[in-house]
């Protein structure tokens, strides 16, 4: 197991930047289920996967032609992004494997994607009323699997023992509760990339990454960029992730995040 913790610095891994607090993935973005997201206005409209299913056909997308096609950024463009925007570069978390890419809450795979699921308030995705946590896609006359990217509220994820490496956790740190530990497995041998957002710039957190032992082998602390790790897991790879608060600027008593963990599957070139 490789990681990558928060070595580099850089404007864009910044708190000002598109991974921090004022970005999509903060409180003011559109994945957060506040009264201004079009995440709440989507989970009222419900359920509407048939139309999904017509719209990949018609190269949607979910279809051959969207972004989790051949010709899209997890298809035969991803090895030309630049090496530093790729797993391991010093910007992966910006790339097309972290979370504002194709397989993240902004995608087609989350919340406001063309999978057509409803989705309850704690983040799980229907149809019918029964859960959902994959879709296949069409690719070169063969079919992918991937994982549905759900928005879940921190106390669910925690109690979740079959999680995946696609989802992000969204939640308070506060008097009587100053960490939250997320379990996930990895099932199969993958690049994951975990994000912690505060989204209150002067808030201080930390990210941890802890294996089935309950070892810390990886942990981010910045106190001006925001926390990330990066690793290379094994296949049948149980970890945690735990998110703490170090310090605090400001006196409100909720100190909000969100955690996201994205799994990038390195698939065999057709």
């Amino acid at each position: 197991m490789v990681a990558t913790g928060a070595s580099a610095h850089h404007p864009s891994l910044g708190l000002a930047g598109p991974l921090g607090p004022y970005g999509p993935l903060g409180r003011l973005g559109p994945v957060i289920d506040t009264a201004w997201s079009p995440t709440r206005w989507m989970r009222a409209a419900g359920e509407w996967s048939q139309l999904s299913s017509i719209l990949s056909e018609l190269g949607g997308p979910l279809g051959e032609d969207g972004p989790l096609g051949p010709g899209g950024p997890q298809g035969d463009a991803h090895d030309r992004f630049p090496a530093s925007f790729l797993p391991g570069g010093a910007l992966s978390a910006l790339g097309p494997d972290g979370p504002l890419g194709a397989l993240g809450p902004l995608g087609p795979l989350g919340p406001l994607g063309a999978h057509g699921f409803t989705r309850d308030r704690s983040g799980r995705y229907l149809k019918g009323g029964r859960v959902q946590r994959k879709v296949t896609v069409p690719y070169r006359g063969g079919r992918r699997t991937y994982p549905l990217f759900e928005v879940y509220d921190a106390d669910v994820a925690e109690r979740m023992r079959d999680n995946d490496t696609s989802f992000m956790a969204v939640g308070n740190l506060r008097s009587g509760k100053p960490s939250y530990t997320f379990p996930f497995p990895a099932s199969g041998g993958q690049h994951v990339q975990m994000v912690l957002t505060q989204h209150a710039q002067l808030d201080r957190m930390r990210l941890e990454i802890l294996d089935a032992a309950g070892n810390v082998i990886a942990t981010s602390d910045e106190p001006s960029q925001v926390n990330r790790v990066e690793l290379w897991v094994p296949a049948r790879t149980r970890l945690s992730a735990r998110v703490s608060l170090l310090s605090s600027g400001h006196f409100l008593a909720d100190k909000p995040f969100s955690l996201a963990v994205v799994g990038q599957k390195p698939w065999q070139k057709p």
